[in-house]
């Protein structure tokens, strides 16, 4: 959840609150008024306990664990080569409304470059949509994981 505080200068006068929200305003003899809402919280779509990417053979492996969702459609899988333009791999079928763990995992069969951009884009039933932090991964010749439980590539660097 976040808290979320917005003042607003109006050029007309306040008659609704919307989406249950509370406001609170102050008439100007101008005409204008402030208006303030808040704080409010704003349930987030996805709460992510985990995003991992790292290399298993020479695939890349994007795994991921929610705590939480609420009307969540589904996750576009976006890589890039250069951190700036993100480009569709795939989609991952959502679980709508979730309090419990759920584990995705998608794969890069066909890595674009040696170092690759990673991120989820999380799309609600309404289109609305939030990108996940972006990932970064580096990939040598003969990539493999070394370890199951600490991701490596095969130049000894860790993967988080």
């Amino acid at each position: 959840m976040k808290n979320i505080i917005y003042t607003i200068l109006l050029a007309s006068t306040l008659t609704q609150a919307q989406n249950n929200n509370i406001f609170t305003s102050s008439a100007k003899a101008d005409g204008f008024a402030w208006v303030t809402t808040g704080p409010i919280e704003v349930p987030l779509p996805v709460e992510y306990l985990s995003f991992n990417v790292y290399v298993r053979h020479i695939y890349v492996i994007l795994d991921w664990t929610t705590a939480t969702e609420m009307n969540n459609s589904h996750f576009v899988v976006e890589r890039s080569v250069n951190g700036y333009s993100f480009e569709e791999l795939t989609t991952v079928e959502g679980s709508g409304n979730s309090s419990v763990p759920i584990d995705y995992t998608a794969t890069d069969e066909n890595p674009l470059s040696r170092r690759m951009f990673y991120r989820l884009k999380q799309v609600d039933y309404n289109g609305q949509y939030t990108y996940s932090p972006i990932k970064v991964i580096y990939i040598t010749e003969g990539s493999r994981l070394l370890d199951d439980n600490n991701h490596y590539n095969t130049i000894g660097q860790q993967i988080k």
